[in-house]
């Protein structure tokens, strides 16, 4: 049975079960059963943030919330978040161990979900940040502090604990070196004037003729982003990372401005809006909170 429960005041999305403390059902979960790699799904989500009205390159970043946090049966986590030298959200990942799993399980009061997860509170998902937990079966939701008159203290207590949990463990973890997915823009349609220097495109198989949208297309909410498969992002990702981490480009823009191979000038002809994708991403770069 799917429960959810919507609690007023909070920013984020999270499902966790790494072990050590009750299951959904009130009984004690291992880390040895949720570490087991038997079903090769997640075991923990959180999402802060919004896919609300940013432009339409910036929205590409906030599919998954601005920060997020996925643990897999594994243990393996992916974790994404902000932070200077940065300019947009940057996805690191790494492993947990048993005492690590343990410990994010207990800092997210994963024995307290079962109970919370049966209250139904008033829906507040028209706010424009909404912080989100899942763990596969239950789903709890609030917006800013997670602080609200009717919601009960403990809610407060695990979004502090997961904003503080999440930074360390992005501070832990090591670069992403996978998929991508990108938002292109012939630069025409896009009212922009002042531009760095272009780059030009290194994927010569799928040309960025191909790639951008059709201007004449509203952006839709989803879907917009195409896939860059992980040997494509390995040769995107250097100049992605030199714009991302400040070595190019200027502060005022979150993209990276490209012309084709063969164009006989540097003006910048496409702009490119890109992140990196986790394998748990749905056909249209969302992460599902629930998936049992």
């Amino acid at each position: 049975m799917r429960s959810r429960v919507l609690l007023p005041f909070a920013i984020a999305a999270l499902a966790v079960a790494c072990g050590g403390t009750s299951g959904m059902d009130g009984s004690q979960t291992s880390v040895a059963t949720l570490c087991s790699g038997a079903t090769d799904r997640p075991v923990v989500f959180y999402r802060a943030g919004s896919r609300g009205s940013a432009n339409v390159g910036q929205r590409l970043n906030l599919e998954n919330g601005g920060q997020y946090l996925v643990v897999d049966d594994r243990c393996k986590y992916y974790v994404s978040w902000y932070e200077p030298p940065y300019r947009w959200p940057h996805l690191r990942t790494g492993k947990l161990d048993s005492a690590g799993a343990a410990r994010l399980a207990a800092t997210l009061r994963m024995d307290t979900w079962a109970s919370l997860a049966n209250q139904q509170r008033p829906s507040r998902l028209s706010h424009p940040t909404t912080l989100t937990w899942s763990d596969g079966r239950h789903v709890l939701e609030c917006t800013d502090t997670c602080a609200g008159p009717d919601t009960p203290a403990v809610v407060a207590q695990i979004r502090k604990g997961t904003e503080e949990r999440v930074w360390e463990l992005w501070r832990k973890g090591a670069p992403f070196d996978g998929r991508m997915r990108i938002v292109v823009l012939a630069i025409e349609h896009t009212g922009i004037v002042e531009h760095p220097p272009a780059i030009v495109w290194p994927l010569h198989d799928r040309p960025l003729s191909d790639l951008a949208m059709d201007p004449n297309v509203g952006y839709p909410q989803r879907a917009a982003g195409l896939e860059l498969s992980a040997a494509e992002a390995q040769l995107v990702r250097p100049i992605y990372l030199d714009f991302q981490e400040g070595r190019r480009g200027d502060w005022g823009f979150l993209f990276v401005p490209f012309r084709r191979p063969e164009s006989s000038t540097n003006d910048v002809e496409y702009i490119a809006f890109l992140r990196e994708a986790t394998r748990f991403e749905d056909a249209n770069g969302i992460i599902p909170f629930i998936w049992r």
